[in-house]
């Protein structure tokens, strides 16, 4: 970029805001200072050809760009640059949004960050070339709008990785060099405490095999891990890593019908990390309240807790449920069809139950006295515990605007076979 946008006030506010929108809409998957770099050089570049067009044709070209490119091959370096100040609520938001597809973020941006009405969005995203503008609005409506976002992108902190003493003057002058250019504004602030868990290196915890039996209650932190790749070291800990380090636990890792799944906990977040035809993906959404329900692996197959020993599905179809059991092999149900539509989503409706095997392998009390109990796919990583044994309410909530993501509380009879 040959002038500087730092010092131009016609470029420099149209910058700052196209970085935020770019780094928001990019993957984290690639870690955070590729996607830090990558929203900079495509704002610099987006605004220094075209930074006299109005704001709408503007993101409409960057978004294009955002969208639809590949990002170029990043050499790990001795730097690590992230947004300076980020705070709970910012992080909050920036895991939520890693639930969404690109589109959705873009559109979640353009909505509830810059408080655009819903039509100028779709009208953005049309002209961006997005194939299903009022899908990506769809997505954003999910979550919440009221929103206060602290992180500045522009403004960016600096983290040293180790290298060898004989490389380490030329990459440090090297790397800044890089910064200089990636940054037209480079406010850096120096690091105030530890860094936050997002970028550390990944450290990977499994529950005891029988942990869930000794437990207090039923979280997923008692799950030990289960599928064939559990100790494929590499694949777990590039999941780890795209979810930006830090400890995690692991749930499960294997191979799923087309796809190799990995699961993570973290808190009180659950990840889903995908790899299938040659791409990547990560979906970070809420964990269950209690560890009781099965966490979605594909579009039609779940990994049921632990102490399950029968599951049943049934369509969200109908007048009464029509329940069929399910066979579990490795915890990992058999495929289970769902449908759509309109905007109503026909379940599965889901139940489990643990059967008594002669005083072994029985689950926590809080499991047995809760047993069996229903569960609503309502197309997050983990179905919402559904409550009350009334039918029609369950079908009322697939079709609600706002589908739950966590528990409604529901006890349910257990299904008649």
């Amino acid at each position: 970029m040959r002038r500087s946008i730092r010092g131009n006030r016609i470029l420099a506010k149209p910058y700052r805001d196209l970085v935020t929108l770019g780094y928001l809409a990019l993957p984290a998957t690639n870690g955070e200072d590729r996607r830090l770099a990558r929203a900079h050089r495509l704002a610099a570049a987006v605004v220094s050809r075209h930074g006299r067009q109005d704001e709408r044709r503007l993101r409409q070209i960057f978004l294009r760009r955002v969208l639809r490119g590949r990002a170029l091959p990043w050499p790990r370096g001795p730097l690590e640059a992230v947004p300076a100040a980020v705070s709970p609520s910012d992080l909050g938001l920036l895991r939520a949004l890693n639930s969404l597809t690109a589109a959705g973020r873009a559109a979640y941006c353009l909505l509830a960050v810059e408080g655009r009405p819903p039509e100028e969005v779709t009208g953005i995203l049309a002209g961006a070339r997005v194939p299903d503008p009022a899908g990506a609005l769809a997505e954003a409506e999910t979550l919440p709008r009221d929103v206060t976002l602290s992180l500045d992108p522009t403004v960016a902190r600096l983290y040293a990785r180790p290298v060898r003493r004989l490389r380490l003057a030329l990459t440090l002058v090297l790397a800044a060099c890089a910064a200089a250019a990636a940054w037209p504004r480079p406010d850096l602030a120096r690091p105030a405490g530890a860094a936050p868990h997002e970028l550390r290196e990944p450290e990977v915890t499994r529950a005891a095999p029988d942990a869930w039996r000794t437990g207090a209650g039923p979280t997923l932190a008692s799950w030990p891990p289960r599928g064939s790749r559990t100790d494929d070291t590499q694949l777990v800990r590039r999941a780890a890593a795209a979810w930006g380090g830090g400890r995690v636990q692991l749930i499960f890792a294997g191979r799923v019908d087309d796809a190799v799944i990995v699961i993570l906990r973290r808190h009180d977040q659950v990840a889903r990390f995908t790899v299938a035809g040659g791409r990547e993906e990560l979906r970070v959404t809420p964990a269950p309240g209690a560890g009781a329900g099965p966490l979605k692996l594909t579009g039609t197959r779940y990994l049921a807790p632990p102490w399950t020993r029968e599951m049943w599905a049934a369509p969200l179809s109908g007048r009464a449920p029509r329940w069929r059991a399910l066979r579990l092999t490795g915890g990992v149900t058999e495929p289970v069809a769902a449908a759509t539509r309109g905007t109503c989503r026909r379940g599965p409706l889901l139940r489990l139950r643990a059967a008594e095997d002669r005083g072994r392998g029985l689950p926590p009390a809080e499991i047995r006295r809760a047993l069996p109990y229903t569960l609503l796919d309502v197309g997050g990583v983990s179905p919402a515990d559904v409550s009350g044994d009334t039918f029609p309410a369950w079908k009322a909530l697939g079709c609600a605007p706002g589908r739950p993501h966590a528990a409604v509380s529901e006890r349910g009879r257990p299904p008649t076979r």
